[in-house]
């Protein structure tokens, strides 16, 4: 049988920054009372591995000591929690996700600034709890898990709202809730459910599409384990397991020729380990690029300089998203692909498009690795440009601004300038931002320059079109033209995206010394 394991399976980027902070701060602190206010993760297997390391979990605040440090749990906490245990312990480190953490912020600045608050999830989730707790100011809040609970709380909002949503939330759901409010409501909605959760279930949902028999991974208390379970069971045979001695209660379609292996946000690369060997003992056939490639990402790590590849996965105005095979996604700020350039990326890269990048920062306060895509050009781009002049090959290049004598372009982080007498058009503000092909006419290696001219190349395609259109004419039959000049000898006249020329002879039977301006108009039709 074979075994396919999903690439995104195992730890998000906050559940892994939330567990090896733990444990690295209880191995290198032996002896000192540390607890975790409430399950730092939705996952037993992981719980009990810290309580091992002598790691106490507490739920009540009363539980919490003057000597004890607290690790705040990945869910969050509200805010009236954080302070009466910032009381309470020595030490306090909030390990909440960073994108649970953006919630906070957005209900908690928009309730203070008068907005009501409508939070889209599971009230019993500690997440919801957490975010709930955010909102000030005695403003009202709802939450909700469908459209006809929206329909309640907007007859009990008055004025304005915001509306957020947990992050591991029902994708269809939300989007479902989300396209009500934003069609009959004036509300401000932010999308905040988790991306990682969101590639998760496409993934899994392609994987099951080329496998017999699923397998999902997790602690039943996990929302995104639960729903990503929910959805593949509709779908595909579907087994949830939470510990490999789970396997041994599973009967198998003897008729099944491959098993696909996902696990939620919260399930550790060991679980997934360990039933992936487990199955490879017992099927004894294992597709081991699968297995490698999961435990690679797992463990695998980004450093700030590093250059790393990745496909772009989202494009917006002003930043890019991409899959570069870590836990967390990179981000690529528009600053950091063109500097001091008005551009829209959208103008600039395709979803699925590979790209080059180097990382300047391990993680920002999203959790996304930010990278750089002009720096990875400052080290590639010239040498790229450089074999195009001598190839005679044009280059793509954007407009970064306009001098008085010339236009300056960036090509992969080099500078081309191009005179203003050789843009080959008219010179508009709208250009800035914009990608045009430039021929390259010189480079300055030693200052890493280059100069180039639009002329040439606009020249060529305005004769391959004369040709092509000159080629496409058929010349038994008569064309309307429109007069847009008179000669003395014929007129001229503009037909099929051409400009003919009629001499006075052609005209038709005119005697000699006939005055054409009597004969025709400019601006009016014409037929030869």
């Amino acid at each position: 049988m074979i075994i396919k394991v999903a690439q995104s399976a195992g730890f998000c980027f906050g559940v892994q920054r939330a567990v090896e902070g733990v444990l690295a701060w209880a191995k290198a602190n032996k002896g000192k009372s540390v607890k975790i206010y409430g399950m730092l993760i939705h996952n037993s297997y992981v719980i009990d591995k810290l309580k091992e390391l002598g790691i106490e979990v507490v739920e009540d605040i009363e539980q919490i000591a003057k000597e004890d440090i607290i690790f705040i749990r990945s869910h969050g906490v509200s805010m009236d929690e954080y302070a009466e245990i910032e009381k309470r312990a020595e030490k306090v480190y909030d390990f909440t996700c960073p994108y649970v953490k953006k919630i906070h912020e957005i209900v908690k600045e928009h309730s203070e600034n008068g907005y009501d608050i409508i939070v889209v999830g599971d009230m019993n989730h500690p997440e919801v709890k957490g975010i709930v707790g955010h909102v000030s100011n005695n403003r009202k809040c709802f939450v909700i898990d469908s459209i006809e609970k929206v329909k309640e709380a907007t007859n009990q909002i008055e004025g304005k709202a915001v509306v957020v949503c947990q992050t591991t939330f029902d994708n269809k759901k939300w989007s479902d809730i989300r396209e009500f409010l934003e069609s009959h409501t004036n509300y401000k909605v932010f999308d905040t459910i988790c991306k990682a959760t969101i590639n998760r279930q496409k993934e899994a949902a392609e994987l099951a599409k080329r496998v017999d028999i699923m397998l999902v991974v997790g602690d039943k208390k996990s929302s995104n384990t639960n729903k990503l379970y929910q959805l593949l069971n509709e779908t595909k045979p579907t087994f949830f397991i939470e510990k490999v001695e789970d396997l041994d209660s599973i009967k198998l379609d003897s008729s099944a020729k491959s098993i696909g292996v996902t696990a939620g946000a919260s399930t550790s690369p060991e679980q997934i380990e360990e039933v992936v060997k487990y199955l490879e003992e017992k099927f004894n056939e294992m597709n081991l690029k699968d297995f490698e490639r999961l435990i690679d990402r797992s463990f695998s790590t980004v450093q700030r300089g590093e250059v790393v590849k990745g496909r772009i996965i989202k494009v917006e105005e002003d930043y890019v998203l991409v899959d570069i095979g870590y836990k967390a996604e990179g981000i690529i700020y528009k600053n950091e692909v063109i500097k001091n350039g008005n551009v829209n990326l959208k103008d600039i890269f395709k979803i699925g498009e590979t790209i080059e990048a180097v990382v300047i920062k391990e993680s920002d306060e999203e959790g996304n690795v930010v990278l750089s895509k002009h720096r990875a050009d400052v080290l590639h781009g010239f040498g790229e440009l450089l074999s195009r002049y001598e190839n005679k090959e044009p280059v793509r290049a954007v407009v970064k601004s306009i001098k008085e004598k010339s236009i300056v372009c960036d090509f992969r982080g080099t500078n081309v300038y191009v005179p203003i007498s050789q843009w080959g058009e008219d010179v508009q503000t709208s250009d800035i931002g914009k990608i045009f092909e430039i021929e390259i006419t010189d480079v300055n290696k030693e200052k890493k320059i280059a100069f180039g001219s639009r002329k040439p190349l606009l020249k060529r395609r305005e004769e391959e079109r004369f040709i092509k259109q000159i080629e496409s004419l058929d010349f038994s039959r008569e064309y309307d033209g429109i007069v847009v000049e008179i000669k003395e000898k014929g007129i001229m006249v503009n037909f099929e995206n051409l400009r003919g020329f009629v001499p006075a002879s052609e005209v038709g039977h005119l005697k000699r010394g006939t005055d054409l301006k009597k004969l025709f108009e400019i601006g009016r039709k014409s037929q030869g």
